[in-house]
């Protein structure tokens, strides 16, 4: 379980990934009373990827992204 402040965020590489392959992300979230916060993908070699949590009871967010013809690595964020 990881707690983000509001003002805070966290990034992980992953490496070992295929190029031009589709990928999807699996993340159980909640935000706390009044706030919101994004999973997303960055640095994948095509378009980014955000999906924003609102509800404060887990909830299951999902991401598809696909990495672009030369990338083997993305960066996940919350």
């Amino acid at each position: 379980m990881i707690k983000v402040d509001p003002n805070s965020s966290v990034e992980q590489v992953l490496t070992g990934l295929e190029p031009n392959t589709t990928y999807e992300l699996t993340a159980y979230a909640r935000a706390e009373e009044n706030e919101e916060f994004s999973v997303g993908t960055k640095k994948t070699g095509t378009t980014n990827v955000t999906v924003p949590i609102y509800s404060k009871e887990y909830s299951q967010a999902q991401l598809t992204f696909k990495t672009g013809s030369n990338s083997t690595t993305t960066t996940i964020y919350l």
